[in-house]
C-alpha cells in the first residue's frame, strides 16, 4: 500500500537516464492503465542498506 498521490512505486535500476527514458518511452507509458509517470532519480546512496529498525 502508498500513499499520497501515487497507486505503485517502482523501483528501477537502469544502466543510466537514456536507457531508463527507453524504458519509460516504450513500455510504461504504453500499458493502458498508466495515465502519468513521476520519476526520481537517486544521486548517490547515504547507506545502502534493507533493513532500517523503527523502534
Amino acid at each position: 500500500n502508498t500513499t499520497g498521490e501515487g497507486d505503485f512505486l517502482l523501483h528501477v535500476v537502469a544502466k543510466d537516464t537514456k536507457d531508463y527514458e527507453k524504458l519509460m518511452r516504450t513500455k510504461l507509458t504504453t500499458l493502458p492503465d498508466v495515465q502519468r509517470l513521476h520519476t526520481s532519480i537517486v544521486l548517490n546512496t547515504i547507506k545502502d542498506e534493507q533493513v532500517i529498525p523503527v523502534l
